[in-house]
């Protein structure tokens, strides 16, 4: 009788090590790869010496994007590599299926206004069950050419989907 009543318990512990350890949430595991890009979405452009602001469609920046883990963690690197040959790095951090894209300085021209601007970006999206990111990044920035010249776009959205 006492066997059975250890025979329960262990099988009893071992079901229940199964049930705490699986988790539909993404790891840093699985979330690590490549992936290709699609970022798009509009900005306003507000010109301070005349008070007049302008909706305009960003540059549509498609590519590829690397997320590598780091030695922290909870945070992940990643690499946008644009077709248009931009190259930028930043940091990420996952909490459940959250990634949150630390600020990063970047240049980025706008064809409507034909004006380059030195930007922040960061943002934030979810790890959605088929690998993919869905996220909503945020930018603003001052053109370099004319300093009252801003611009702040806050409906980019950038839609990732993992290479297989």
């Amino acid at each position: 009788m006492k066997s059975m009543k250890t025979l329960a318990i262990m099988v009893l512990g071992v079901v229940l090590m199964g049930l705490t350890s699986c988790s539909n949430e993404p790891s840093i595991k699985t979330v690590s790869g490549m992936y290709n890009y699609k970022m798009a979405g509009s900005a306003r452009v507000y010109y301070a010496s005349t008070g007049e602001t302008q909706q305009v469609r960003m540059n549509t920046e498609t590519g590829t994007m690397t997320i590598v883990r780091t030695d922290e963690e909870d945070q992940v690197k990643i690499t946008m590599s644009a077709d248009n040959g931009d190259l930028y790095a930043m940091t990420g951090v996952l909490t459940h299926d959250t990634i949150f894209f630390e600020p990063v300085s970047r240049d980025i021209y706008v064809d409507e206004v034909q004006e380059m601007f030195r930007c922040q970006m960061n943002g934030e999206g979810q790890l959605l069950s088929d690998g993919s990111v869905s996220a909503r990044i945020y930018i603003t920035g001052r053109a370099h050419e004319e300093e009252n010249i801003n611009l702040t776009a806050t409906e980019i959205q950038l839609y990732a989907t993992k290479i297989k």
